[in-house]
């Protein structure tokens, strides 16, 4: 006869795992379970970590939201002229806009004919639930 062998793993719980022919559908079947459970717990960690990155990244800035932007590109030759003109156009509920938010109906509010420098602004409050875009012109 062999003898059984034992062995002690000093995790959470102390298990004993049997080297014998004797005992061995037994054992197996608890390392089968504990590998599925540590499987399980990582699987679980995995897919809350993903959770969380997308929440965060689709709900950045979710509730509200005031960004303005140049149009231009060459930002070391900027002139801005003397007049300021605006221009928005607003949405509510996600299907309704109305508004003219072009470079055209702004230079045209403030009587510019020579445009030197263009700007958008972004105002979002609740993902959209209420939405203005606004076009600042620069010029004379």
């Amino acid at each position: 006869m062999h003898p059984v062998k034992q062995q002690v793993k000093l995790d959470k719980k102390p298990r004993f795992y049997y080297y014998s022919t004797s005992t061995g559908a037994g054992t197996l079947k608890r390392l089968q379970k504990a590998r599925k459970e540590r499987g399980d717990r990582m699987r679980k960690i995995v897919m809350l970590l993903v959770c969380v990155g997308l929440v965060s990244l689709l709900m950045s800035s979710c509730v509200y939201m005031k960004v303005q932007r140049p149009h231009d590109k060459n930002y070391d030759k900027t002139e801005l002229g003397t007049k300021v003109g605006k221009s928005e156009l607003k949405s509510v509920l996600w299907l309704f806009a109305w508004g003219d938010a072009g470079t055209k109906a702004a230079a045209d509010d403030a009587g510019i004919t020579v445009l030197r420098h263009a700007d958008v602004e972004y105002f979002v409050i609740l993902m959209g639930l209420y939405g203005r875009i606004t076009t600042v012109v620069y010029g004379d």
